[in-house]
């Protein structure tokens, strides 16, 4: 032991206040250092946790951004197919309006002809029936000169 020491113990037994204090103080100082060290590992825990959400997040967004442009590219083909199906249905309705269009010319023209095959009717009745009047004209006629010829054979003959 050298004299230094045995100076610090008989001070110890004179002061005990002065050492309690000081153990005190060293207590208090180990026990914000052990909550620092335990701040510091829950910091560096931190920053490993930190680490992993942003890989996490890193790989979310892309995985986003992959199922994103692919849902974009089905997109674009189903609205391509939507467009040609359009165009074909605007065609097939085209074609079904020309068509319906002709039809009604064809129909209008039916009728018109219906009209004057009526008054043609008409006119083929009357033209008949002056027909049978001249007939029945004619046939009396022909009886009468057939009687006016009977006669003149017997005069004649």
């Amino acid at each position: 032991m050298n004299i230094q020491d045995i100076a610090d113990f008989i001070d110890l037994v004179k002061n005990p206040v002065k050492y309690e204090k000081a153990l005190q103080n060293i207590k208090e100082e180990q026990q914000r250092l052990k909550a620092v060290v335990e701040t510091v590992g829950k910091a560096s825990e931190l920053e490993s946790l930190r680490k992993e959400v942003l890989a996490k997040q890193t790989k979310q967004e892309e995985e986003f951004k992959s199922k994103t442009e692919a849902n974009e590219k089905k997109l674009l083909a189903k609205l391509k197919s939507l467009e040609a199906t359009q165009v074909k249905a605007q065609e097939e309705l085209d074609k079904a309006q020309k068509a319906q269009a002709e039809a009604q010319l064809k129909q209008i023209s039916a009728e018109e002809l219906q009209a004057s095959f009526g008054g043609r009717d008409k006119q083929i009745r009357k033209q008949e029936e002056e027909l049978a009047q001249r007939l029945a004209a004619i046939q009396a006629k022909e009886l009468e000169l057939e009687e006016r010829l009977t006669k003149l054979r017997a005069v004649m003959g």
